[in-house]
């Protein structure tokens, strides 16, 4: 009720105004909610997708030859389409004193 006296008294240049303001807060209220809502669809199907591929059969990979993993280079693709979500396990241990840290811009 305050609004709608406080709107009559404005005139035409300021009702335009907030008009305007009104519209624009709602385009970018609208934009925002639409965002986060895809994000929300994009992260439910990959929590569907990981609930699924984690009740398949788990795989041994431990490395019995000198071939070693051979899917650390592979390219994004490959690795979400066969061996993203799949449950994997090792047999052996992790020799932590073998590990080298590279830095992620090289300096000299």
């Amino acid at each position: 009720m305050l609004g709608k006296t406080l709107l009559k008294r404005m005139n035409n240049e300021e009702r335009n105004l907030v008009k305007d303001g009104a519209i624009m807060t709602a385009i970018l209220t609208g934009g925002f909610a639409y965002l986060n809502y895809r994000e929300w669809i994009k992260k439910d199907f990959l929590r569907s997708e990981g609930h699924y591929r984690f009740h398949s059969r788990t795989q041994n990979i431990t490395p019995w030859k000198q071939l070693y993993f051979t899917w650390w280079r592979m390219p994004d693709e490959e690795f979400n389409v066969y061996h993203r979500f799949k449950p994997y396990f090792m047999i052996g241990q992790l020799d932590l004193s073998k590990e080298i840290l590279i830095p992620a811009s090289y300096t000299d």
